[in-house]
């Protein structure tokens, strides 16, 4: 009996170190299929790493692209504001010159419209002078003084405006 016994005890033992064995087995593979995912999704991540770089390096190659672009940009910009800048400092000198012509102008106009107006005047009191004299000479020397002083009056005033 003891020996059954034993044979017993060595048979569950036996049957408990396959089982053993056989869980070591199963958990051997199941870390072996783990490490292969785990190298899967390392291998996913280091090509998704690689194309972050790829488009990181795309897009500073368009940022520098565009720097230049918007300097280039920036240099035409300030050589046309120099050059309106300019354009308006000639205008302005060129619209001070035509401003003092007009004034000149305009004083030169002014002159001759008073010149034009004198002598307006000095022709009509030369005509009535003439008309006066006429009357004079038909009428003779009966005229009175008062009209004799209305016509030299306004001969004065004639004389007055030449002036």
């Amino acid at each position: 009996t003891r020996i059954g016994a034993a044979q017993t005890e060595l048979t569950s033992v036996l049957q408990a170190v396959e089982d053993a064995e056989k869980r070591l087995e199963d958990k051997q593979n199941e870390r072996e299929k783990l490490v292969e995912a785990n190298k899967t999704q390392l291998l996913n991540i280091e090509a998704q790493i690689q194309m972050q770089e790829e488009e990181k390096i795309k897009v500073a190659n368009e940022m520098d692209q565009a720097t230049i672009a918007l300097n280039k940009v920036k240099a035409r910009k300030a050589t046309r504001i120099a050059e309106l800048t300019k354009e308006l400092a000639d205008s302005r000198v060129e619209c001070d010159v035509l401003e003092k012509e007009a004034e000149v102008t305009r004083k030169h106009l002014a002159a001759i419209s008073d010149s034009a107006a004198v002598a307006k005047a000095e022709e009509e009191a030369k005509k009535a002078a003439e008309a006066e004299s006429k009357a004079t000479a038909t009428v003779g020397n009966d005229v009175p003084s008062d009209a004799k002083s209305a016509a030299a009056d306004k001969k004065k005033k004639g004389e007055q405006k030449e002036k």
